[in-house]
């Protein structure tokens, strides 16, 4: 789930979760453990929305700020 509300999002700003991770010094190998079902840390949630402009409460309120 993670995964795929990054994805959305990541599209919408022109970018990908690969260039996201590599922007934030992580390893592009968390995306695929995203794809296969694991959930980041908190820690790792709040950096990717900082970086993409986003509230953290948008990978987890997903469906409600459609």
């Amino acid at each position: 789930m993670f995964y795929e509300i990054l994805k959305e999002i990541c599209k919408k700003k022109k970018t990908s979760p690969s260039a996201v991770c590599l922007a934030l010094g992580m390893s592009k190998s968390n995306v695929t453990a995203w794809k296969a079902g694991r959930s980041p840390t908190i820690d790792t949630v709040i950096a990717i929305a900082n970086h993409l402009g986003v509230s953290p409460a948008r990978f987890i309120y997903h469906k409600a700020t459609r």
